[in-house]
């Protein structure tokens, strides 16, 4: 049996299935953002592996320890310093994460725009992970200089699990602004002007690459067998396109996690300035043939997290008391139509067509006769 494991931004996710696609076994656990101040978000990085280690644990005991692999995919541009021995040295800083506006701003008062995207597939945005090492070695250069590595989440768990690397899979590194478009490697150039060293930076590999064997340790304690290998997966919305069957150029895939995410496969590198000036990125597929862009509201599921944590606190507790999935109660408690309320979902700031990273939510047409309900 194979297991697949989802390192999402609201939640960490594991799914075991068998040699002919069914789901033997399936853990969840909630990731709660950490919010220092308001444009600060952020992940504990100690806490967010034991949801991990939660997760791989339930559907090993739920399969009897029989998995053979165990493959990971990931949310993107989220970045942790770490110790050579794999020790976060400050918490996961997530896409929406606005304290890099001033680094963001650098590039766009510094450098042309279309000759990085030309470079990199990325055009110019405060999420990217290029920023927020940049917003180290400027706010924090104790922890730069102190740092071993700067993972992306991807990385940092795979390396937790096997103790090898760290790597990074292309797509994954695709989303960095810091990866060539040309070869699948380091973009010397984009780092010298970050200020970044290389050797800060977890190897890049193809996707579907062996890591190497799930550490002792930790084998030990979930009952998994001493040969159950970790596997790199990819970037969350790509390894999710894969799973829908998107794989053909053409086809286009639609997914809500925490970012609501239209993902579209390419046959290669294609990028024009119409898709920059609508923030279309362009980075390489899980496939290892086809490259994709995405667009990207970055409040989807987010939202609806809100709306949980917010108003159904009773719903809540009831779906706890019979082991329910309280977003499937939400959804199925709702209005079956379309309400006459316009909802911006800009919690943490606008991605495509736009990117804002100052934008606000709003709610625009409430009655008294409305309820959460509608």
């Amino acid at each position: 049996m194979f297991c697949g494991i989802d390192l999402g931004t609201s939640s960490v996710k594991a799914s075991v299935f068998d040699e002919h696609g069914r789901q033997m076994a399936f853990s969840r656990r909630e990731i709660d953002l950490v919010l220092p101040q308001t444009g600060l978000a952020e992940l504990d990085p100690e806490n967010y592996l034991v949801k991990v280690y939660e997760t791989l644990r339930d559907v090993s005991a739920q399969c009897h320890g029989n998995i053979a692999s165990i493959a990971v995919s990931s949310q993107a541009q989220a970045v942790v310093p770490i110790d050579r021995m794999g020790n976060p040295l400050y918490n996961i800083i997530v896409t929406m994460d606005n304290r890099t506006l001033r680094q963001y701003r650098f590039w766009k008062e510094h450098h042309d725009e279309w000759e990085i995207y030309k470079r990199t597939g990325n055009g110019f945005a405060s999420i990217y992970t290029v920023n927020k090492i940049m917003w180290f070695i400027e706010n924090r250069p104790d922890i730069y200089e102190k740092a071993w590595k700067f993972c992306c989440v991807q990385d940092y768990v795979v390396f937790k699990l096997t103790g090898e690397g760290p790597f990074i899979d292309y797509s994954m590194a695709g989303r960095t602004m810091m990866l060539s478009s040309e070869r699948p490697e380091w973009d010397s150039d984009v780092l010298d002007i970050a200020g970044i060293s290389k050797d800060k930076l977890s190897e890049p590999v193809r996707s579907t690459a062996t890591i190497g064997r799930v550490r002792e340790d930790i084998r030990a304690g979930f009952g998994l067998s001493r040969t159950c290998q970790v596997v790199l997966g990819g970037h969350d919305q790509a390894c999710g396109a894969v799973g829908s069957g998107v794989i053909t150029p053409g086809m286009v895939m639609d997914a809500c996690g925490t970012v609501d995410a239209m993902v579209s496969v390419l046959p290669g590198f294609i990028i024009d300035r119409a898709m920059l000036d609508n923030k279309l990125p362009c980075y390489r597929h899980v496939d290892g043939t086809n490259y994709i862009t995405m667009a990207i509201n970055t409040n989807g599921g987010l939202f609806l997290k809100w709306y949980k944590n917010t108003f159904c606190h009773e719903e809540s507790q009831l779906c706890g008391e019979q082991n329910c999935d309280i977003y499937t109660y939400i959804i199925k408690e709702c209005a079956n139509t379309p309400a006459d309320i316009y909802v911006l979902p800009h919690l943490e700031g606008a991605g495509t067509p736009v990117n804002d990273p100052l934008s606000l939510g709003a709610v625009i047409g409430l009655r008294v006769t409305h309820t959460k309900k509608i």
